[in-house]
């Protein structure tokens, strides 16, 4: 470590051992998990990302009552596809499936 170099410069160049690089980096998304009900194969697809524009989010807040808010929403997709025997499905949220006895 050079002399008058900080920690700060170390904890930035240097990851759990491993210099930092662009060779050794990934960017990592948000990705949404479903068990296929048809052969049991564990699937994960990656989230839809919408990005507004500082005036589409100032009127988003406006209409929800909450003051702008910066980045992006994220949701998962409106249909999946297993993988490993290609059936489709519809997606929906934790928590929306129905109660077919209801």
């Amino acid at each position: 470590m050079e002399v008058g170099s900080s920690a700060n410069h170390l904890a930035a160049d240097y990851c759990g051992g491993m210099p930092v690089s662009p060779e050794n980096t990934v960017e990592v998304r948000l990705a949404f998990a479903f068990d296929c009900p048809n052969c049991g194969a564990e699937n994960f697809v990656r989230s839809v990302m919408h990005e507004f524009s500082p005036d589409e989010q100032r009127e988003m807040g406006e209409d929800l009552g909450e003051r702008p808010q910066t980045g992006a929403w994220i949701t998962h997709p409106e249909q999946v596809v297993c993988g490993q025997c290609k059936a489709e499905f519809k997606a929906l949220n934790p928590g929306e499936l129905v109660d077919e006895k209801s």
